[in-house]
């Protein structure tokens, strides 16, 4: 029992201190995905590819806009919608904290910047 103890107290911290300090990822993470609308062209191609239909589009014709909504729940941070994209108008990020402790917080849709589609 004693050389457990002492073991133990020789070791050190085991667990990290999560909350107060954030955690160091991989360069290879696959976080929250981004999306920059002034590389979008609108092809949808992300919308199509994502497995668990996380992508969402809309058309807004009175804007003649793309509306893009963009569901947290049910992404499974795959990198689908970044490996098709034409030109690399999405990013996966280093974030990895998408929960919340209150319900209010919780972001179920992330409504992303309108694309203006060209006149034809």
């Amino acid at each position: 029992m004693f050389t457990f103890i002492k073991k133990v107290i020789k070791t050190g911290t085991a667990t990290s201190s999560y909350p107060l300090e954030p955690i160091a990822v991989d360069k290879n993470f696959r976080g929250k995905p981004e999306h920059n609308p002034q590389q979008c062209i609108g092809c949808a191609a992300c919308v199509n590819a994502c497995p668990s239909n996380a992508l969402t589009v809309e058309t807004l014709l009175a804007t003649n806009e793309l509306a893009w909504q963009f569901n947290l729940g049910r992404c499974i941070f795959c990198g689908r919608c970044e490996e098709v994209c034409p030109t690399a108008a999405i990013k996966l990020s280093q974030e990895y904290e998408t929960g919340s402790v209150e319900e209010r917080r919780l972001p179920a849709t992330v409504p992303l910047r309108a694309v203006q589609l060209p006149r034809v």
